[in-house]
């Protein structure tokens, strides 16, 4: 009964494609230090699809949170309860039917983009299962040094899915390494076509990087995580050599900066399980 359920309800959102946008909500467990995987943080994650021109992916909350969409506010989950603070600050957008994805990321204070035409080389098994009321198949993927398990089902014929995977006959469920990072499905609903703007989650315009651009940004600022931060007390009154008022205690700029640097190399060390192990190289 609950399998016929959702395929009458994907054929009901199927009728006003044209006009609609489908929103699938995940839930993405995550491990972001590799040397305490004890620790597990989640967020929900929310994936618009308007099946004629692409999708976003990002957090769920963060969206609550711009304010994006007032009326989104209103819904009740784990999310508006305890730390409200997003964990979750890159997004992927995909433009069909291409499937070009562009990650949007940050390295430091550089907001940057990378885009990628990558079509996926997957291994679809015979494996089944069900998974929410769907039926769902196993497939097998290499990604960016992690080997990835997806459970698709072919009942939603959109070949999208969380982050940047795509490609598979099917919409994808759920999908996860060896339990760093696992993307399960939450629901599936229909709402009013949206425009979201993907830079409307960035503060400032972002720059276009190749993964090697990418990986130099990333290793350069990782010897010197301060260096924007210093420059931006070098250019102003008295340069590193004056003083800040810091909760009426005063601080010497070179302290503020010298403390500030080591707060984000001990972040550096325990943010170190990223999804695509091979562009943080």
């Amino acid at each position: 009964m609950k399998k016929t359920f959702h395929v009458l309800f994907f054929l009901i959102m199927c009728a006003s494609l044209h006009s609609q946008t489908i929103r699938v909500l995940y839930n993405y467990q995550f491990k972001s230090d590799s040397l305490h995987r004890e620790n597990r943080s989640s967020e929900t994650m929310a994936l618009d699809i308007n099946p004629e021109t692409g999708s976003t992916f990002y957090s769920y909350k963060k969206y609550q949170q711009d304010s994006i969409s007032k009326s989104e506010n209103k819904l009740k989950s784990d999310d508006n309860a305890g730390d409200n603070k997003a964990k979750v600050k890159f997004f992927v957008t995909k433009k069909y039917p291409e499937y070009i994805s562009v990650l949007y990321t940050h390295i430091g204070s550089t907001a940057v983009n990378l885009s990628s035409n990558r079509k996926f080389e997957w291994d679809i098994r015979s494996d089944k299962d069900t998974l929410e009321g769907y039926p769902v198949q196993k497939a097998i993927l290499s990604f960016q040094g992690r080997q990835w398990t997806a459970w698709f089902t072919p009942e939603i014929q959109i070949q999208d899915g969380p982050y940047r995977f795509s490609g598979l006959p099917g919409l994808i469920l759920k999908i996860g390494d060896n339990g760093d990072h696992v993307f399960t499905l939450i629901g599936i609903k229909k709402i009013k076509a949206e425009k979201i703007n993907p830079l409307n989650f960035t503060k400032k315009k972002s720059i276009e990087v190749n993964e090697q651009q990418f990986s130099k940004l990333w290793n350069n600022y990782k010897k010197d995580p301060a260096k924007d931060y210093r420059l931006k007390y070098s250019g102003s009154q008295g340069g590193l050599n004056g003083n800040l008022n810091v909760g009426g205690q005063i601080i010497s700029k070179r302290e503020v900066v010298k403390k500030y640097e080591e707060q984000v190399k001990e972040k550096i060390k325990s943010e170190n399980n990223f999804i695509e192990l091979e562009m943080y190289k």
